[in-house]
């Protein structure tokens, strides 16, 4: 049961960062995609077998393409950026070419951009481009999770117990307070202290 709740998600979004060290904030949203351009890159893509979900993220940082995993279906393998609506809409080419790509990279995706004018030139040369883009995060991947696995397999378990010797308890005994019969009736946070 997905939740609507930022409260949840931001929890969610904790946990996941406690575990794997690396933020998850990426959703589906099911929007359509911004351009025919990314349309046309994404139905190429579809045909030769990849998994492509449109305008995957969080709040303003929409990756136009995914390609999910097909071993680990909640991952992502690589973010294809295109010079669609996105791109077109940022304040500046700073914003659009670097910080944009810093920003995703930093929550752990791996971006590729095409360009519409190198696609529509030569559609499978830049086809072809994509796909060893594609495969070789799928090899990355696949070594990333070797390594992991190594790894957890090669650490020494991460608590022991150490031997504790029994010691005696020196505290003294508990006592029971007597006061003077002049504030016994009163509350006692309410009677001077010394008198």
């Amino acid at each position: 049961h997905r939740t609507k709740s930022s409260g949840i998600q931001s929890l969610k979004n904790f946990l996941y960062f406690a575990q794997h060290g690396k933020l998850y904030m990426t959703a589906e949203t099911g929007l359509p995609a911004d351009s025919p351009f990314e349309e046309n890159v994404a139905a190429k893509l579809e045909a030769l077998g990849y998994i492509v979900r449109k305008q995957v993220g969080s709040k303003g940082f929409y990756i136009d393409l995914a390609i999910v995993d097909a071993e680990n279906p909640g991952r992502y393998l690589l973010g294809i950026e295109c010079d669609g609506a996105a791109y077109h809409s940022a304040r500046s080419a700073r914003d659009r070419d670097r910080l944009r790509q810093q920003g995703l990279e930093a929550i752990g995706w791996k971006i590729f951009r095409v360009w519409s004018t190198d696609w529509f030139r030569n559609p499978e040369r830049e086809l072809n481009r994509v796909v060893a883009a594609i495969e070789k995060a799928k090899t990355a991947a696949a070594i990333d999770d070797q390594a992991a696995a190594d790894a957890m397999k090669d650490a020494p378990p991460a608590l022991t117990r150490e031997a504790v010797a029994a010691t005696e308890e020196t505290a003294p005994v508990y006592e029971t307070a007597v006061l003077p019969d002049e504030i016994r009736a009163q509350e006692f946070h309410l009677s001077p202290i010394g008198k």
